[in-house]
């Protein structure tokens, strides 16, 4: 009998969970939510980041804001991250690379929609959020073969991006929400790069380009419901 139990117990623990996890989400919703993005997690690493830049870190923690507003089906989202660092570039089998920190800073400001298209399981829901994406990294590099080489390179990014994916809104307690979401991301970015000889007092050299640059990612946001 004992090992009845046992093999039931998962099962119970289980189902009686869903059921509060359904009855929750059941219960009357409010239309405002204000909160923090907990972690966005980037499998690839690099995403719309360069080469040496700190938030190539897959796990960006607590980064942004985010307010949504959902009397019916239908929503609207607003947000914004901000995430800034320093890096020591890590060149292997370079005798003649610069050395020094690197600090970047990126910031985005979105505007985006939801949806839930089950009326029974209104708390998931598709989303596209287009957004705004400001992205600098600047540093004071020396060194060299030499030992004698001193550049400043400064690298900004204007673009455009796009995200689009799949959410959850989960009642946790009372008006205190989690929003899962997994969703891709696709960027077009104007860049800019700037080299200065600071020894030499030469010409800043200068070169532009456009870059696409997609990834898969995920995230997860804390909200309160009012």
């Amino acid at each position: 009998m004992s090992v009845i139990m046992l093999k039931t117990l998962p099962l119970a623990v289980f189902l009686l969970a869903a059921g509060q996890f359904a009855q929750a989400q059941n219960q009357t919703k409010r239309a405002y939510e204000a909160g923090i993005e907990v972690v966005n997690y980037n499998p690839s690493g690099n995403g719309h980041r360069y080469a040496n830049s700190p938030a190539n870190n897959p796990a960006q923690w607590v980064s942004g804001v985010f307010l949504r507003y959902t009397p019916t089906r239908f929503g609207v989202r607003l947000g914004g991250n901000f995430s800034q660092g320093t890096v020591k570039p890590n060149y292997d089998y370079c005798a003649d690379c610069l050395t020094s920190d690197i600090t970047d800073k990126e910031l985005q400001v979105k505007l985006g929609a939801q949806y839930a298209p089950l009326k029974k399981y209104d708390w998931l829901y598709v989303f596209t959020d287009l957004y705004y994406r400001r992205y600098t990294s600047t540093g004071d590099l020396t060194g060299g073969r030499c030992g004698c080489l001193d550049v400043t390179e400064t690298r900004t990014s204007n673009g455009l991006g796009l995200n689009a994916g799949l959410g959850a809104k989960i009642r946790v307690y009372k008006s205190f929400y989690l929003s899962p979401e997994i969703y891709y991301d696709v960027l077009r970015a104007r860049d800019e790069t700037t080299s200065r000889d600071n020894l030499n007092g030469s010409p800043d050299f200068t070169y532009q380009e456009t870059t696409t640059m997609h990834r898969p990612a995920m995230r997860l946001r804390a909200t309160i419901a009012f």
